[in-house]
């Protein structure tokens, strides 16, 4: 005789504790393989990298984290939801870290969820072609007031200095102002990051570094044809 599906889960689960039941659902809802639908779209990876990036984006985010009251008796090594998701640990150690210091389940639910957003983000990026995701990055980049610094700068630079005629070095005043400015913002990632590296800071100095340089020439080559 056939058996339904919730006579098989009910025999599958008869000689579970209520906290191990608990558990393989959460395993279930929770594993990096079944939570994490990849979708790679070209909008998925310029989301991804406005997510990474943009500075107001994050800025807003670290200005405000929520405030979670501390629950008595909480444990985070007990708790499912943690349990059962092993690859936190494996992946992100310093997130890990983190995540064991959480006063509530309710904070550790909170961290869960956002480690797991910024682990599919970077999980796009990873798969996204090295073209797509220049282009992805560019896009993303150009709603980031952080890099219109340098156009703004390196605009005064060519009045300041009168070397509007010559652009490379308007490109490397712009390229120079943009590291400073993600410099700058790069704390306010962290905060508003779980999974920040310094891998990932040191991509985007580079990335901002070409744009900079990108749009301060256009900077350089626009006051140049006006002089």
């Amino acid at each position: 005789i056939m058996k339904s599906q919730l006579q098989l889960l009910q025999e599958a689960m008869a000689d579970k504790t209520i906290q191990q039941q608990r558990l393989m659902f959460a395993q279930g809802f929770h594993s990096p393989k079944t939570a994490l639908a990849k979708n790679t779209g070209f909008t998925d990876q310029v989301g991804a990298f406005f997510r990474q990036t943009n500075t107001v984006y994050n800025l807003a985010i670290a200005m405000n984290e929520p405030i979670f009251p501390p629950e008595r008796g909480y444990n985070p090594a007990e708790d499912p939801d943690v349990m059962a998701n092993p690859w936190i640990r494996e992946k992100y150690p310093e997130a890990f870290t983190s995540l064991m210091k959480a006063e509530s389940r309710v904070e550790a639910n909170y961290l869960v969820n956002k480690i797991r957003e910024e682990n599919r983000d970077r999980e796009v990026i990873q798969e996204g072609g090295l073209t797509s995701n220049i282009f992805a990055g560019l896009g993303a980049g150009v709603v980031d007031p952080v890099n219109w610094i340098a156009f703004s700068g390196a605009t005064r630079a060519a009045k300041a200095l009168n070397v509007a005629a010559r652009p490379m070095t308007i490109a490397g005043i712009g390229a120079a102002e943009n590291v400073l400015g993600l410099t700058v913002a790069e704390p306010f990632l962290r905060i508003a990051q779980e999974t920040r590296t310094d891998e990932e800071f040191q991509r985007d100095l580079v990335g901002g570094a070409g744009f900079g340089a990108i749009i301060g020439g256009m900077s350089g080559g626009i006051s140049s044809s006006r002089t």
